[in-house]
């Protein structure tokens, strides 16, 4: 029996720092009320380690940060979450007197960085990214001139417009699946600048798992679904080991010990947002029951 536990494991640095900025603001503001605005990482586990902590999350099902916002009382600490958030809030924050902390993630403020600069050099900006998500909110909110890529925009605007094309995407996307769609931009707009985001971390996680050897016979993929790069592998999975059981799992109350029985190799893997333990107490789990 061969149990193996993919690298990258666990929490990622965007989301490690994303956890110390929360962290420091409850043990600086020991007497005011914490809110984050939206999930600080997409993990409930997390989220709930948060709460225990007195770190108030704000969520709504449209995922509105402007309704949220309004719930915050003045004068409170507000976290800005690890995906980075629509840049009209900090005016609003501002107004009403809040303490902000920002976790956004380093890789996601370099994305900020990169399109505000094409777009004073004079590109028009196309964003590859999951509609509603927030990382996609905060980069439309940049400009005008970003515009979330759809067929659409792959039809129409890039074949009429004589501007400069600049194409950047969500730092958590499929790797494989941006390549494709950059192909289809460059083949309408030739002279378009691409530069795939995805960040380090997330493609090492999915070409690990692209990689394993074909003797593997069930595949664990730990971690929440409101968690982007953490479907991205379980996608990926699902398509490239056709013939194996892939099972998304959030703990090791998840797992049939039924399933285990029979099984020669086993693969654990994780998303960024997934709390290493959480991977610990699965590989115990499964050691304890083959």
């Amino acid at each position: 029996m061969k149990i193996e536990v993919l690298s990258p494991k666990g929490y990622c640095q965007g989301v490690t720092l994303a956890i110390k900025v929360a962290l420091e603001a409850r043990n600086k503001y020991l007497d005011k009320p914490i809110y984050v605005l939206g999930m600080l990482v997409h993990n409930e586990e997390t989220i709930n380690f948060l709460k225990e902590k007195g770190i108030i999350t704000l969520t709504n099902e449209d995922n509105d940060h402007f309704k949220l916002i309004d719930l915050v009382p003045p004068g409170s600490i507000l976290i800005f979450t690890a995906h980075g958030h629509e840049e009209e809030l900090d005016e609003i924050a501002q107004k009403k007197d809040l303490i902000i902390y920002d976790a956004t993630c380093p890789m996601v403020k370099a994305n900020i960085r990169l399109i505000k600069d094409k777009i004073k050099q004079g590109y028009k900006v196309i964003f590859i990214g999951k509609n509603n998500h927030p990382e996609t909110k905060a980069m439309l909110s940049i400009s005008k001139d970003v515009i979330l890529y759809d067929e659409s925009v792959l039809n129409n605007n890039l074949k009429t417009t004589n501007s400069k094309i600049f194409v950047a995407n969500q730092t958590t996307l499929n790797y494989e699946e941006v390549k494709k769609i950059h192909q289809k931009i460059l083949d309408v707009n030739p002279s378009a600048v691409v530069q795939n985001e995805v960040c380090n971390t997330t493609r090492l996680r999915q070409s690990n798992l692209r990689s394993l050897d074909k003797d593997v016979d069930l595949i664990y993929i730990v971690g929440s679904l409101t968690s982007n790069n953490t479907m991205k592998l379980f996608d990926i999975a699902s398509t490239t080991y056709t013939n194996t059981l892939v099972k998304l799992i959030s703990s090791k109350n998840d797992i049939d010990p039924q399933e285990l029985q029979n099984k020669n190799h086993i693969v654990i893997a994780s998303g960024a947002s997934t709390p290493p333990n959480t991977v610990d107490m699965i590989y115990g789990f499964i050691k304890n029951n083959v």
